[in-house]
C-alpha cells in the first residue's frame, strides 16, 4: 500500500509541475518584474577633490587687537593638502609632517570635522608648530568659502585655510594608429 500512495504523489507532483509549466507558456500566470537593488545617491560636495594649502593663519594675541597672522611656511618641503571624499564622507590631510583621516559634515557652508586619527612622526620645530596650528584649527567648526570653484577658504575667528583645488588631469584619447 506504500509503494502506491509514493507512486501517486510522484505523480501528482509531476502533474503540478507540467500544470505551471504550460500556465506560464500561456501567459496564465503573471511574471513578477525584476527590479535592480536601489543605490543610495551620494550627494557631492563642492568640497570634493584635493586642494593645496595656500596660505595658513593664526590667531596673534601678542598685538593690542588680536587679529590672524599669516603663518611662514618656507621650512614645510611637504605638500600640505586637504583630500575630501563625498562618497565616503571622509577627508585625509597632510600637515607638512604627519597626514590625518577624519569624517566631515558640510551643511549651510560650515565644515565639522569627525575626531581625527592622525600619525605620530617627529619632523622640525618649525614644521611641527605649524602642523600643530593646522591640526588645532581643523578640529573647530569652519566657514567655507569657495572662489570661482578653485580657491577654498576655511575660517574662523582663531585660524584661517586658503586652499586652491587640484585640476583632476582630462583623460587623453589614446592617438590613432600612424598610416601606412
Amino acid at each position: 500500500m506504500q509503494r502506491v500512495s509514493a507512486l501517486n504523489g510522484v505523480k501528482i507532483g509531476v502533474a503540478t509541475l507540467l500544470a505551471a509549466g504550460l500556465l506560464v507558456a500561456c501567459g496564465g500566470a503573471k511574471e513578477e518584474a525584476v527590479t535592480a537593488p536601489v543605490q543610495e545617491e551620494v550627494v557631492v560636495s563642492p568640497l570634493e577633490g584635493k586642494w593645496v594649502v595656500k596660505e595658513v593663519y593664526q590667531l596673534d594675541k601678542k598685538k593690542k587687537k588680536p587679529t590672524l597672522s599669516k603663518v611662514n611656511l618656507k621650512n614645510v618641503k611637504s605638500e600640505m593638502y586637504l583630500e575630501f571624499s563625498s562618497a565616503e564622507g571622509q577627508v585625509g590631510a597632510a600637515t607638512g609632517c604627519n597626514t590625518l583621516g577624519a569624517n566631515f559634515t558640510y551643511e549651510n557652508e560650515k565644515l565639522t570635522l569627525g575626531h581625527p586619527a592622525l600619525t605620530q612622526k617627529s619632523c622640525g620645530k618649525a614644521v611641527m608648530n605649524v602642523e600643530k596650528i593646522m591640526t588645532d584649527g581643523l578640529v573647530n567648526e569652519l566657514n567655507v568659502a569657495i572662489a570661482e570653484e578653485k580657491t577654498l577658504t576655511l575660517d574662523n575667528p582663531n585660524f584661517k585655510l586658503v586652499l586652491e583645488k587640484v585640476a583632476v588631469a582630462e583623460e587623453v584619447a589614446p592617438a590613432e594608429p600612424a598610416k601606412k
